[in-house]
Formats: structure tokens, sequence, C-alpha cells
């Protein structure tokens, strides 16, 4: 008898071991997203035809800041802080539009400047030349704020428009 009850507890002891693989995770446990993310398209009108000469262009970037910027010495020290988000991604140019993304870990926080730029100077991060703002009125000269909110997704479009580009913000 006293045989059977030690096969009897190892028999359970290893079914309660094999049933706890997953641990005590709930079953209808989801994992709730922390990142939030800025994604859109850039838009160049006129298309391929309308790009610059591409032995000019050593890079298309878009940036969101947190903060307008006041002068082109205080990016690189934003970047560096985390007060600006850069995809770093090499697009292919010359393109009639190419899509981003962006994550957003510190979400909420509101960008006040959402950009694409365009580096004419190869290996020299200051030579960037403002090429399209995001803007939902059109008018280039007026760039939109976003907010972004914990866990989300948002989609944008940029107009980069050759013939009316827009004010260097410095």
């Amino acid at each position: 008898m006293i045989k059977y009850k030690y096969q009897i507890l190892l028999l359970l002891s290893f079914t309660i071991f094999i049933s706890c693989q997953e641990g005590l995770k709930p079953e209808a446990y989801e994992e709730i997203p922390t990142t939030s993310a800025l994604a859109g398209v850039v838009e160049f009108l006129g298309g391929k035809e309308k790009f610059p000469d591409s032995s000019k262009v050593f890079g298309v970037h878009v940036a969101a800041f947190k903060k307008f910027p006041k002068d082109s010495s205080g990016i690189l020290p934003e970047i560096l802080k985390g007060n600006v988000y850069v995809n770093l991604t090499s697009y292919s140019y010359p393109a009639d539009s190419i899509e981003f993304s962006i994550d957003i870990k510190d979400a909420p926080v509101n960008l006040e400047y959402i950009v694409v730029s365009m580096q004419t100077v190869k290996d020299t991060v200051n030579s960037q030349r403002v090429i399209g703002v995001y803007t939902l009125s059109g008018d280039n000269t007026q760039p939109s704020q976003l907010m972004i909110d914990r866990a989300k997704k948002y989609f944008i479009r940029i107009k980069v428009d050759w013939d009316n580009l827009p004010p260097q913000p410095f």
C-alpha cells in the first residue's frame, strides 16, 4: 500500500509539473503594447523626374522634434538627449514616395515639428535641408503638432513640393 502511495504521489507531482509549463498566466492573457509609433508616407510631388540630382543627395530622413529647433547647433545634442526621433533608414531615391516608421518609446509626448530632410554633404550630419513639413493646413510654413499617446500608432502624410520648399527653421 505504501508503495502505491509513493507512485501516485510521484505521478501527481509529475502531472502538476508538466501542466505548469506556462506558469500562472491567465488563459486570456494578452501583452499590452507599450511602444507607440509614428508611420507614414512621404510623397514627392512631381515624382522621380523632379527629384534633385541623386549624386548630390546623401540621405533622406524623417525626423520628429519634441521642441521646434532654434538653431542647427542644438540639433545633435537634442538627438543625443532623446528629444528628436529620427528614422535612419536609407531610402532609395529618386522616388515617387517613401514609407517610414519611427518607434516612440516614451509616449505620451507632443511632437512640435515633424519634417523630411535631405542630406546634401556626405558624412556631415549638419548638412540637412528641410524639404517637407507635416502640416494639416497644407501650408508648409505652418507645421502641425501631433500628440502621441502611449501604445498607439499614428499614420501621417508629408508632401515634398520641390517648387515650394518650406523655410529652414534656423
